[in-house]
């Protein structure tokens, strides 16, 4: 797809949640090297968690390509760290409206509705939606199988965490989201367990691998836990 914002000879523009590059980024980076190099100097700030900075840096962005797809994106993440909902909710179905087939926007559009809303059944549409564009999105499938858990589809959860783990993932909030399904799947024996000990050993990042492990003991000292645990570790 090419439209306001796209380019399709660019250097490819990282994602802004750390997955693994399917092509996406390529087809939705900017030509204009000074845009890139802004937006780059927005995601730094973003992951530094200088939200304000971010902001900034972000809308200067914006304010020379309003339909930047990754900027728009990124736009939405900020305003969602700076607690400002309703705008962020804006932002996201603004990116969908003008990029209708960014999967990552589906995917970051869905987190959003089901972490911050509870709006399951809009969550389950727009992870679907993305999931039909790029199916290999771990971090969306495991997003879904969170929909699911928490309206008591316990085997669809299932199935979308076996299909998650066959995707490599740099994602933190993957794992978070993954290591919450499996404790709400906890009763389902084996199964569980068994994808507990792959996700463990296909991670290629020992501080990934330690981290999850550490999450799997919190999960035994109950939801209270493990949510201490990650604030601990990746605030």
């Amino acid at each position: 797809m090419t439209g306001p914002g796209a380019a399709t000879e660019a250097e490819p523009i990282r994602p802004i949640d750390g997955t693994v590059d399917t092509g996406e980024s390529r087809e939705y980076a900017d030509a204009n090297p000074d845009r890139s190099q802004v937006y780059e100097r927005a995601h730094l700030k973003y992951a530094k968690r200088k939200y304000s900075e971010a902001l900034a840096a972000v809308e200067e962005l914006l304010g020379d390509e309003p339909f930047h797809a990754q900027g728009m994106l990124l736009n939405a993440r900020i305003l969602e760290r700076l607690d400002r909902g309703d705008e962020s909710r804006a932002v996201y179905e603004k990116v969908l409206d003008y990029h209708p087939d960014f999967s990552q926007a589906y995917r970051e559009y869905g987190r959003f509705l089901l972490l911050s809303r509870e709006a399951f059944g809009e969550a389950e549409t727009h992870l679907l939606s993305g999931l039909e564009k790029n199916p290999r999105d771990a971090f969306a499938h495991a997003l879904l199988a969170e929909v699911y858990a928490q309206t008591d589809r316990k085997q669809q959860a299932l199935l979308h965490l076996k299909i998650a783990a066959r995707f490599p993932s740099d994602n933190k909030d993957y794992y978070e989201v993954y290591a919450k399904v499996l404790m709400k799947l906890g009763e389902l024996g084996e199964e569980a367990r068994r994808l507990r000990r792959k996700l463990v050993s296909d991670s290629g990042d020992r501080q990934v691998r330690t981290q999850f492990r550490r999450a799997l003991k919190a999960q035994r000292k109950g939801e209270r836990g493990l949510k201490r645990y990650f604030r601990k570790v990746w605030s």
